[in-house]
């Protein structure tokens, strides 16, 4: 498969495979897949393991988990070209803890998890820096998470204090 430069510069720049060379994104590139998807079209379904490790090429999408099929789903954050998702059930191999849907049509770059540890395997210097990587992107998000979680607690509290006839004072952020 022969790549276009714009997908070569979203693959370059993507930060699942930063610091690899331009001939390494061009086999990774080779070694996997490009999806056209549609508005409202699931990539990666919760409960299911993704089809490989993902980036968004052209469009936008949403991560979002659906906690009961009578229930709205929760946004967990917007993506678009150049972020990727999958990471998690690259290295647990288990079903997806979220799900990914387009929000515009547009186009996912996918390499199958076995097809990529291959080339790692393959390649110390790849597999080093597409772990390095992977493990930068996953704490940027658990951190993103953790403050997260302590803003959530915050409001809770003071839900809970103004639901009880507390003075609650307004706290600048």
């Amino acid at each position: 498969m022969s790549m276009e430069q714009q997908d070569h510069d979203v693959l370059l720049n993507c930060p699942f495979f930063k610091g690899l060379t331009e001939r390494d994104i061009e086999r990774i590139y080779a070694s996997g897949h490009v999806r056209r998807v549609e508005t409202g079209e699931l990539i990666v379904l919760q409960s299911e393991v993704p089809p490989g490790l993902c980036v968004g090429l052209e469009g936008r999408y949403v991560v979002e988990i659906q906690d009961a099929p009578n229930l709205p789903t929760t946004r967990i954050v917007n993506l678009g070209p150049g972020d990727g998702f999958g990471e998690l059930s690259f290295f647990d191999g288990k079903p997806a803890s979220a799900r990914v849907r387009a929000i515009s049509p547009g186009r996912v770059f996918i390499i199958p998890f076995d097809v990529l540890r291959g080339l790692m395997s393959e390649e110390f210097r790849i597999e080093r820096q597409v772990l390095w990587n992977l493990s930068e992107v996953l704490a940027q998000r658990l951190r993103a998470t953790n403050q997260g979680l302590v803003m959530t607690r915050q409001l809770l509290i003071r839900t809970i204090q103004v639901a009880q006839g507390e003075h609650v004072e307004e706290v600048e952020e």
